[in-house]
Protein backbone atom coordinates (compact mmCIF):
# COMPACT_ATOMS: atom_id res chain seq x y z
CA UNK A 1 0.00 0.00 0.00
CA UNK A 2 1.10 3.50 -0.70
CA UNK A 3 2.03 5.35 1.90
CA UNK A 4 4.00 7.88 0.67
CA UNK A 5 3.90 10.40 -2.69
CA UNK A 6 6.48 11.59 -4.92
CA UNK A 7 7.35 15.04 -4.00
CA UNK A 8 6.52 16.20 -7.96
CA UNK A 9 2.70 14.65 -7.75
CA UNK A 10 0.12 16.33 -8.82
CA UNK A 11 -1.94 16.75 -5.78
CA UNK A 12 -4.30 19.18 -7.60
CA UNK A 13 -5.45 16.26 -9.85
CA UNK A 14 -5.01 13.79 -7.01
CA UNK A 15 -7.79 15.83 -4.99
CA UNK A 16 -9.98 15.89 -7.96
CA UNK A 17 -10.31 12.06 -8.45
CA UNK A 18 -10.28 11.76 -4.66
CA UNK A 19 -13.38 14.02 -4.52
CA UNK A 20 -14.37 12.56 -7.89
CA UNK A 21 -14.18 8.71 -6.86
CA UNK A 22 -16.61 9.71 -3.52
CA UNK A 23 -19.12 11.07 -6.09
CA UNK A 24 -19.30 8.39 -7.48
CA UNK A 25 -19.46 5.71 -4.80
CA UNK A 26 -22.31 7.88 -4.10
CA UNK A 27 -23.92 7.71 -6.93
CA UNK A 28 -23.36 10.52 -8.24
CA UNK A 29 -22.26 10.95 -12.57
CA UNK A 30 -19.37 13.11 -12.78
CA UNK A 31 -17.37 15.27 -15.71
CA UNK A 32 -13.71 16.44 -15.17
CA UNK A 33 -13.43 19.76 -16.77
CA UNK A 34 -10.42 19.84 -18.01
CA UNK A 35 -8.21 22.07 -20.69
CA UNK A 36 -10.94 22.09 -23.32
CA UNK A 37 -13.55 23.61 -21.16
CA UNK A 38 -10.78 26.03 -19.76
CA UNK A 39 -12.65 28.82 -21.56
CA UNK A 40 -16.25 28.50 -19.85
CA UNK A 41 -15.32 26.85 -16.97
CA UNK A 42 -12.04 28.67 -15.57
CA UNK A 43 -14.23 28.54 -11.70
CA UNK A 44 -14.45 24.80 -11.49
CA UNK A 45 -12.60 21.56 -11.83
CA UNK A 46 -15.83 18.83 -11.61
CA UNK A 47 -19.18 18.86 -13.16
CA UNK A 48 -21.58 16.35 -10.75
CA UNK A 49 -24.98 15.03 -12.04
CA UNK A 50 -27.56 13.21 -10.01
CA UNK A 51 -31.40 12.46 -10.41
CA UNK A 52 -31.78 14.27 -7.24
CA UNK A 53 -30.43 17.44 -8.83
CA UNK A 54 -32.86 19.73 -11.01
CA UNK A 55 -29.39 20.52 -12.83
CA UNK A 56 -25.60 19.50 -13.15
CA UNK A 57 -23.45 21.39 -9.76
CA UNK A 58 -20.12 22.57 -10.08
CA UNK A 59 -17.33 21.65 -8.14
CA UNK A 60 -14.00 23.90 -7.65
CA UNK A 61 -11.30 21.50 -5.42
CA UNK A 62 -8.80 22.73 -3.20
CA UNK A 63 -6.40 19.85 -2.73
CA UNK A 64 -3.67 20.78 0.00
CA UNK A 65 -0.82 17.39 0.57
CA UNK A 66 -0.14 17.09 4.00
CA UNK A 67 2.82 14.41 4.43
CA UNK A 68 2.47 13.36 7.88
CA UNK A 69 -1.71 13.78 9.32
CA UNK A 70 -4.59 15.23 7.67
CA UNK A 71 -4.44 18.43 9.76
CA UNK A 72 -4.75 21.60 7.65
CA UNK A 73 -7.11 22.35 4.46
CA UNK A 74 -6.22 24.96 2.00
CA UNK A 75 -9.21 27.45 1.06
CA UNK A 76 -7.18 29.77 -1.54
CA UNK A 77 -5.74 32.70 -2.35
CA UNK A 78 -6.45 35.77 -0.57
CA UNK A 79 -5.97 39.30 -1.99
CA UNK A 80 -6.51 42.82 -0.28
CA UNK A 81 -9.25 43.13 -3.17
CA UNK A 82 -10.91 40.34 -1.38
CA UNK A 83 -10.44 41.17 2.09
CA UNK A 84 -11.87 44.93 1.48
CA UNK A 85 -15.05 43.06 -0.13
CA UNK A 86 -14.49 44.17 -3.74
CA UNK A 87 -13.91 40.85 -5.60
CA UNK A 88 -14.38 37.49 -4.18
CA UNK A 89 -11.87 34.23 -3.43
CA UNK A 90 -13.88 32.17 -5.58
CA UNK A 91 -15.25 32.67 -9.01
CA UNK A 92 -12.95 35.62 -9.99
CA UNK A 93 -13.02 34.44 -13.49
CA UNK A 94 -15.33 34.87 -16.36
CA UNK A 95 -17.56 32.28 -17.62
CA UNK A 96 -19.52 29.44 -15.24
CA UNK A 97 -19.71 29.71 -11.22
CA UNK A 98 -18.57 26.87 -9.06
CA UNK A 99 -21.42 25.62 -6.83
CA UNK A 100 -19.34 24.43 -4.35
CA UNK A 101 -16.26 23.91 -2.70
CA UNK A 102 -14.14 20.75 -2.09
CA UNK A 103 -11.31 20.81 0.30
CA UNK A 104 -9.20 18.09 0.60
CA UNK A 105 -6.17 17.50 2.47
CA UNK A 106 -4.17 14.14 1.48
CA UNK A 107 -1.44 12.07 2.92
CA UNK A 108 -1.72 9.34 0.41
CA UNK A 109 -4.17 8.20 -1.97
CA UNK A 110 -5.86 6.41 0.83
CA UNK A 111 -5.36 8.58 3.64
CA UNK A 112 -7.26 11.87 3.85
CA UNK A 113 -9.95 14.11 4.77
CA UNK A 114 -12.81 16.24 2.24
CA UNK A 115 -14.65 19.08 3.10
CA UNK A 116 -17.46 19.68 0.94
CA UNK A 117 -19.69 23.21 1.17
CA UNK A 118 -21.48 25.45 -0.61
CA UNK A 119 -19.34 28.34 -1.93
CA UNK A 120 -21.13 31.19 0.05
CA UNK A 121 -20.07 29.53 3.00
CA UNK A 122 -16.96 28.41 2.06
CA UNK A 123 -16.25 32.20 1.50
CA UNK A 124 -18.31 33.49 4.49
CA UNK A 125 -16.04 31.00 7.02
CA UNK A 126 -12.70 32.01 5.23
CA UNK A 127 -12.94 35.64 5.22
CA UNK A 128 -14.77 36.17 8.42
CA UNK A 129 -11.56 34.42 9.96
CA UNK A 130 -9.13 36.23 8.23
CA UNK A 131 -10.56 39.36 8.27
CA UNK A 132 -10.45 39.32 12.53
CA UNK A 133 -7.11 38.31 12.12
CA UNK A 134 -5.84 40.61 9.66
CA UNK A 135 -7.59 43.38 11.82
CA UNK A 136 -5.53 42.58 14.92
CA UNK A 137 -2.28 43.74 14.60
CA UNK A 138 0.61 41.63 15.35
CA UNK A 139 2.50 41.35 18.87
CA UNK A 140 4.87 44.07 17.53
CA UNK A 141 1.85 46.32 17.10
CA UNK A 142 2.39 46.27 13.17
CA UNK A 143 -0.98 46.26 10.91
CA UNK A 144 -0.65 42.47 9.64
CA UNK A 145 -0.09 41.59 5.83
CA UNK A 146 -2.29 40.31 4.02
CA UNK A 147 -1.31 36.49 3.57
CA UNK A 148 -1.26 34.94 -0.10
CA UNK A 149 -2.56 31.26 0.63
CA UNK A 150 -5.25 30.75 3.38
CA UNK A 151 -4.96 27.57 5.61
CA UNK A 152 -7.23 26.26 8.24
CA UNK A 153 -6.50 23.50 11.06
CA UNK A 154 -9.33 21.37 11.50
CA UNK A 155 -8.05 19.33 13.99
CA UNK A 156 -7.73 20.75 17.45
CA UNK A 157 -4.47 20.58 19.43
CA UNK A 158 -3.05 21.23 15.52
CA UNK A 159 -2.73 24.89 15.35
CA UNK A 160 0.01 26.92 14.47
CA UNK A 161 2.23 26.67 17.75
CA UNK A 162 3.07 30.54 17.26
CA UNK A 163 -0.44 31.42 17.37
CA UNK A 164 -1.60 34.27 20.19
CA UNK A 165 -4.47 33.11 22.38
CA UNK A 166 -6.64 35.57 20.12
CA UNK A 167 -5.48 34.26 17.17
CA UNK A 168 -6.44 30.52 18.27
CA UNK A 169 -9.93 31.82 19.47
CA UNK A 170 -10.62 33.05 15.72
CA UNK A 171 -9.16 29.81 13.95
CA UNK A 172 -10.91 27.71 16.05
CA UNK A 173 -14.01 29.17 15.31
CA UNK A 174 -13.80 28.82 11.84
CA UNK A 175 -12.37 24.87 12.67
CA UNK A 176 -15.82 24.55 13.98
CA UNK A 177 -17.45 25.91 11.11
CA UNK A 178 -15.87 23.94 9.19
CA UNK A 179 -16.36 20.47 10.72
CA UNK A 180 -19.66 20.47 9.89
CA UNK A 181 -18.83 20.39 5.84
CA UNK A 182 -16.74 17.01 7.11
CA UNK A 183 -18.02 14.64 4.07
CA UNK A 184 -20.50 16.59 3.35
CA UNK A 185 -21.62 14.85 -0.19
CA UNK A 186 -25.53 14.74 0.22
CA UNK A 187 -25.55 18.67 0.45
CA UNK A 188 -25.82 18.99 -2.82
CA UNK A 189 -29.16 16.48 -3.04
CA UNK A 190 -30.81 17.70 0.23
CA UNK A 191 -29.08 21.00 0.64
CA UNK A 192 -28.54 20.50 4.39
CA UNK A 193 -25.57 18.85 6.35
CA UNK A 194 -26.85 15.16 7.29
CA UNK A 195 -24.02 13.58 8.86
CA UNK A 196 -23.70 14.15 12.23
CA UNK A 197 -19.99 13.59 13.99
CA UNK A 198 -20.39 11.09 15.44
CA UNK A 199 -21.80 9.16 11.72
CA UNK A 200 -18.60 11.12 10.00
CA UNK A 201 -16.20 9.32 12.47
CA UNK A 202 -17.65 6.09 11.60
CA UNK A 203 -17.89 6.34 8.07
CA UNK A 204 -14.06 7.20 8.00
CA UNK A 205 -13.27 4.59 10.84
CA UNK A 206 -14.86 2.39 8.08
CA UNK A 207 -13.29 3.54 5.44
CA UNK A 208 -9.83 3.13 7.09
CA UNK A 209 -8.56 6.62 6.70
CA UNK A 210 -6.86 8.31 8.77
CA UNK A 211 -7.45 10.95 6.33
CA UNK A 212 1.35 20.96 -1.27
CA UNK A 213 -1.45 22.61 -2.41
CA UNK A 214 -3.35 23.05 -5.86
CA UNK A 215 -6.89 24.76 -7.09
Amino acid sequence: MLTSMNKDADIGRIGENIVTNEFLARGFLVTHLDKGTRGVSANADLMVGHPGLSRPALIQVKACHAPSSPDWIFLGALTEKALAGEEGIYNRKPGFKADYLAAVCVVNPRTYRTFILPIEDAQSIALTAFRKWHAHPTRAGEQRKVVPKMYLSVTPGKERTRASMHSRKIFDAARDELLKYEDAFGILTSGTVTLEPDQRDAMSAARGRTNRCAG
